[in-house]
């Protein structure tokens, strides 16, 4: 019989709405827990290393540190973190910088639900 963990989330947006919004569309949601957030990149990092969670949803433009420049530094800092950019950003710029930075996938904030449980499983699976 195969034993399931559940996975460990943390959101990094800066608006107070995606936060409350995902943390709901999570809530009942067998496998995924929500674990922690942070309003902006510095945040995310102090917050990766307190929690260690498994996925890092991050926004890419926020204040203080941007969403890249964290993205590379967790990656530094601890590798087993999967990070997935969750960002209104179309721009085909941000997303190669994203990769750049060691992001593991790239969602616009208006995919769907299932397509962002679907990637936060397949980035924990590799």
């Amino acid at each position: 019989m195969t034993t399931f963990r559940t996975i460990r989330v943390v959101i990094v947006d800066e608006h107070e709405m995606v936060v409350t919004s995902l943390k709901i569309m999570f809530e009942n949601l067998s496998g995924i827990e929500i674990i922690g957030q942070a309003v902006n990149g510095a945040e995310a990092v102090e917050v990766a290393g307190k929690l260690l969670p498994d996925v890092m949803l991050m926004d890419i433009v926020m204040p203080v540190m941007d969403g890249l420049t964290a993205t590379r530094i967790i990656r530094e800092q601890y590798p087993q973190i999967k990070i997935v950019i969750l960002t209104a950003s179309t721009l085909e710029a941000d997303k190669d910088a994203a990769f750049e930075a060691g992001a593991h996938n790239y969602l616009g904030k208006d995919c769907s639900t299932n397509q962002l449980i679907e990637t936060i499983r397949a980035v924990v699976s590799y």
